[in-house]
């Protein structure tokens, strides 16, 4: 059976991941109108507006992949390269044209002035509040041999 990360969202639109281990006391507390104490913040009852599971599958790797950002510690493979991911952002156009495009970088989407790019970085310096994963599907796309 597959676990999946919950979002905790408040009435002014925070939206923060909770991991499959911290779901029942997350239920309780709300269940006793108590608040939730996160890493960051503590959030009244009154602030929650919602608490549903996700479609974002929790692993182990997760879990790694988070400490390592936590205290900037790599992650090896065990052919010693560093780990890494792709990631997305999003960038004006007249960024993309004078900056990512020369350097290399892939677009996969834009519209309206705003391009997608994408890029590889280590998994230990992502910070997914600013360069957020790319999806599976957006993967494929960027690593598929034509």
């Amino acid at each position: 059976m597959s676990e999946y990360y919950w979002e905790l969202i408040t009435k002014d639109g925070t939206c923060i991941e909770i991991p499959p281990s911290g779901i029942d006391v997350v239920k309780k507390r709300m269940g006793n109108h108590d608040p939730i104490n996160t890493r960051t913040q503590v959030i009244p009852y009154a602030q929650i507006e919602h608490f549903r599971i996700t479609s974002k599958p929790y692993s182990a790797q997760n879990l790694l992949e988070e400490v390592a950002q936590a205290f900037n510690d790599p992650i090896h493979n065990e052919d010693g390269s560093i780990v890494c991911r792709w990631v997305k952002k999003e960038v004006t156009q007249d960024r993309w044209n004078k900056y990512y495009s020369p350097l290399g970088y892939k677009r996969i989407g834009g519209e309206g002035g705003i391009t997608t790019v994408a890029m590889r970085l280590p998994v230990h310096l992502i910070d997914t509040n600013e360069t957020p994963y790319c999806s599976d599907e957006e993967v494929h796309k960027l690593t598929r041999k034509y």
